[in-house]
């Protein structure tokens, strides 16, 4: 079953529009270096000219650009943030199904995240 993940800021609530089928640990393992990414852009559009079967994805570096140093995770189409249990559990008030924001492997029920209401 297909899974596409994206790239979000939390700082701002934007997302990079990726779409990575089962791209979540690619992505957040990627995090760390948007920073060179962002700086590499400048040279990689001067390659371009002259490599032209150089491709690279021009949205992640622009979003590398605006972001690195923001607060960042993988997120999946369904919202689950990389690391969260992410299992279906039933709300205590209405019954909607909601998907467990714990982290991965937690102790006891599923829920909202530990501290969150």
């Amino acid at each position: 079953m297909s899974n596409h993940w994206d790239l979000r800021c939390l700082t701002c609530e934007t997302d990079c529009d990726l779409g990575w089928n089962h791209g979540g640990d690619t992505i957040q393992q990627l995090i760390p270096h948007l920073a060179a990414l962002a700086a590499a852009e400048p040279a990689l559009d001067l390659l371009s000219d002259y490599a032209y079967d150089l491709q690279y994805p021009q949205g992640l570096l622009l979003f590398a650009q605006q972001h690195h140093s923001h607060d960042l995770i993988a997120v999946d189409e369904y919202g689950s943030l990389h690391g969260d249990c992410a299992r279906g559990y039933p709300c205590s008030c209405c019954g909607h199904r909601q998907s467990c924001r714990k982290p991965r492997g937690h102790e006891g029920d599923c829920g909202p995240k530990d501290g969150a209401a």
